[in-house]
C-alpha cells in the first residue's frame, strides 16, 4: 500500500506484484487534501490570536492588495509551513507574524487538533481502498508513506490505529515520485546527470517522530548533483500577487555571486521575516509597525490554559509553573517553577537549569529582574557557582520581596541589564515572551577563491557571543558563523599562508562590506592544512532586512595584496 500526501492532494493505492513482475493496482483514491490545508490552518489559528488584538491589522494582512502586504502574507503562510514541518520534530513552534511584529506560540498538541480532520479523510480513504481489494490487514507487505506531508507524525499513528499496519518511513518521501519517474524513462534511470536545481527550503532531515510503531527507515535513492547554486543569507522576498496557490509551490529565486562570494540561506523567504522589519522593503532598521509595542522576538501563546495558582490571590504561600527556556550572555537558561512562600528569605525562589554554551568555564553573571503588578524587585543567583564549560547545572534565582504578590502567576521576569538585548519570561500562560532563541540561516556551505576554500558549518543569528560571553546591545544582533578555512597553496607564496579577519567580509544590503571583527579568526596555514572550527562574528543592526553576502578574498601572499583574487580553487 502506498499513502501519498503531498503539498495539494493525497493518493492512496494498492498494488500487487503478479508471478510476471509487473506491478498490478487493485485499487486507488484521492481527494485535494494536502500540507496547504495544513499550513492555512495554522495560519487561522494565528489569526484567532491576532484578531482579537488588533482585527483591522490582521484583516489587512489577509485581505489588502497592497504589494508590500502580499509579500508579508506569503511571509505569514511560508511561516505557517516551516512551523508545521518543525512540529514534526519538536513540541513546540513560534510563527512570525508580519506587521504585528511578534510571534506567535503553537504546541504540536494544538496543531494536531487541526490536523486531524483533515487526516482523518485521507485515513478514510486508504482503509476504503484496502477494504475494496478484500485484503486483509497480515496481508499487506507494507503501507509506505510517501509525499513531504507524510512526515508528520500524527499521520502514522492514525493509520496505524485504523489499519493495525505499521507504516514504514520513507527516509525521503518528498523525492519518492522523482525517483520513481527517472527509473521509468526508456532505458531506466541515467547514470550521474547532474541536477542543479537548488534544495528544498526547509528539508526535514529525520524521519518523524510518533510512538506509533514504524517499520525501519527505507533509504530513498540518492540523486547526482552538482554543488547547489550560492543561495541568499536573508534575501528580500520577491513580489507576489497573492498567498501560494494550491498544488503549486512558491517559486524562490536563487542570486548567483561572484566566485568568492558565498550567499548563504535556510531558504529565502524563510530566512527574510527573520531578519526583516516586515515594513515591505525598508532596509534603514526603523521600525514602521502597527505600534503594538512587541519585540520582534517576542512570541505570544496561543489557546494557552490559565495557569493554576494552587492558593488565592495575596495568599502567603503561591506556585507558577513557568517552564520557558531563554538564551542569554552565553547560558541557555530554562526556568521550572516559582515558589512564594513569605515565610522564608528570600520569600521568591525560581528553580533554574543552567548550560553553559561557551568553551570555557563561566559564572551566570545576569542580571534579574521581576515585575509583579507596579512593583519590580532585583534579584540573582543564589550561592552562584561556576558552571564547567559545555555542562549543565542546577541553581535557584531568588528575590526578597517586601509584601505578598496578589497572583504570582502575573508575575514577568526580565533577564538581562538595561541597555543590552534582554529576554522577557512572563509567568503564566499569557503575555510577550522573548527566548533570543538563535535562528541557523546556513548549514554546510562551501566557497573558494583563489587558494583558499571556505566551508561553512554553521552561520547563526544570536544575542550573545558565544566567543566572549558577552550579550549585544539592544537594537543589534550578531551574525555568528562556525568555519573550516583551507589553504591549497600557490605558485609564488614560499611557506605558509596566513589567515585573519581581512580574509571575509559581510556584504550588507546597501553594497558596503565589513570585516569580521577582532578576536576572530587567526591562523598560518600550509598547503593542504585546514584550520577547523574558527569563529566569524559580525555584529548587525536590528532589524535587518535586505540581501546579505558572506565573502571570502584572497589576498595574496601574507595577505599583502588588497585586490581580491577572484579565480576560484579547485577542491581536491
Amino acid at each position: 500500500m502506498v499513502y501519498d500526501f503531498g503539498a495539494g492532494t493525497f493518493d492512496t493505492s494498492v498494488l500487487r506484484r503478479r508471478p510476471d513482475q509487473v506491478w498490478e493496482v487493485l485499487a486507488s483514491d484521492g481527494v485535494d487534501v494536502g500540507g496547504l490545508d495544513l499550513d492555512a490552518a495554522v495560519v487561522d489559528l494565528v489569526g484567532e490570536a491576532m484578531a482579537t488584538r488588533d482585527p483591522a491589522l490582521w484583516a489587512r494582512l489577509r485581505e489588502s492588495d497592497d504589494e508590500a502586504v502580499r509579500r508579508q502574507r506569503h511571509t505569514l503562510f511560508e511561516e505557517a509551513r516551516a512551523v508545521k514541518e518543525q512540529l514534526s520534530r519538536a513540541p513546540s513552534a513560534t510563527v512570525h507574524v508580519p506587521l504585528f511584529d511578534t510571534h506567535v506560540h503553537v504546541t504540536r498538541e494544538q496543531f494536531e487538533a487541526l490536523a486531524r480532520p483533515w487526516l482523518a479523510r485521507t485515513v478514510d480513504l486508504t482503509a476504503a481502498a484496502l477494504a475494496r481489494t478484500g485484503l486483509a490487514a497480515d496481508q499487506v507487505a507494507g503501507l509506505f508513506l510517501v509525499g513531504g506531508s507524510s512526515r508528520i507524525p500524527l499521520v502514522g499513528t492514525m493509520l496505524h490505529q485504523r489499519l493495525g499496519i505499521a507504516p514504514t518511513v520513507i527516509e525521503q518521501p518528498e523525492l519518492v515520485v522523482a525517483l520513481g519517474s527517472l527509473d521509468a524513462l526508456p532505458g531506466g534511470r541515467p547514470a550521474a546527470a547532474p541536477v542543479s536545481a537548488p534544495p528544498p527550503l526547509a528539508p526535514v532531515s529525520a524521519a518523524p517522530i510518533s510512538a506509533t510503531p514504524v517499520s525501519p527507515v527505507v533509504p530513498a535513492s540518492a540523486v547526482p548533483t552538482a554543488g547547489p547554486p550560492p543561495v541568499p543569507l536573508w534575501p528580500t522576498p520577491p513580489p507576489l500577487t497573492k498567498p501560494p496557490a494550491r498544488r503549486t509551490r512558491p517559486r524562490i529565486g536563487y542570486a548567483l555571486a561572484a566566485a568568492a562570494v558565498l550567499l548563504v540561506s535556510a531558504g529565502a523567504v524563510a530566512s527574510y521575516q527573520l531578519l526583516g522589519n516586515d515594513t515591505g522593503g525598508d532596509n534603514t532598521g526603523n521600525n514602521t509597525g502597527n505600534g503594538t509595542g512587541a519585540s520582534p522576538d517576542s512570541s505570544i501563546v496561543v489557546g494557552a490554559k490559565p495557569q493554576e495558582n494552587d492558593a488565592q490571590a495575596g495568599a502567603a504561600r503561591q506556585t507558577a509553573k513557568i517552564d520557558k527556556t531563554v538564551w542569554y550572555g552565553g547560558f541557555k537558561l530554562t526556568f521550572g517553577t516559582a515558589q512564594y512562600d513569605d515565610s522564608q528569605d528570600p520569600p521568591l525562589t525560581i528553580g533554574v537549569t543552567l548550560e553553559n554554551l561557551t568553551d570555557r568555564q563561566e559564572y551566570p553573571d545576569v542580571d534579574l529582574v521581576v515585575k509583579l503588578g507596579a512593583q519590580s524587585y532585583e534579584g540573582g543567583f543564589e550561592g552562584s557557582n561556576p558552571v564547567p564549560a559545555r555542562a549543565t547545572s542546577n541553581g535557584t534565582a531568588a528575590f526578597r520581596l517586601p509584601e505578598r504578590p496578589e497572583r504570582l502567576t502575573d508575575g514577568v521576569l526580565t533577564v538581562g541589564r538595561a541597555g543590552l538585548l534582554q529576554a522577557i519570561v512572563p509567568f503564566g500562560g499569557d503575555g510577550e515572551f522573548v527566548p533570543l532563541e538563535p535562528k541557523t540561516v546556513l548549514t554546510n556551505k562551501s566557497v573558494s577563491a583563489g587558494a583558499l576554500t571556505m566551508t561553512v558549518a554553521r552561520c547563526e543569528i544570536r544575542g550573545d557571543n558565544l566567543e566572549t560571553g558577552y550579550q549585544v546591545k539592544d537594537g543589534q544582533r550578531h551574525l555568528s558563523c562556525r568555519i573550516d578555512i583551507k589553504y591549497h597553496g600557490a605558485d609564488n607564496r614560499p611557506g605558509g599562508q596566513n589567515i585573519d579577519t581581512g580574509n571575509f567580509r559581510l556584504r550588507l544590503p546597501d553594497k558596503r562590506t565589513v570585516e569580521a571583527p577582532l578576536p576572530g579568526t587567526s591562523a598560518l596555514l600550509n598547503p593542504d592544512e585546514v584550520a577547523k572550527d574558527e569563529a566569524l562574528i559580525f555584529t548587525l543592526t536590528w532589524p535587518a532586512p535586505g540581501d546579505y553576502a558572506l565573502q571570502l578574498l584572497d589576498l595574496g601572499w601574507l595577505n599583502h595584496d588588497p585586490r581580491p583574487r577572484k579565480t576560484p580553487a579547485k577542491s581536491p
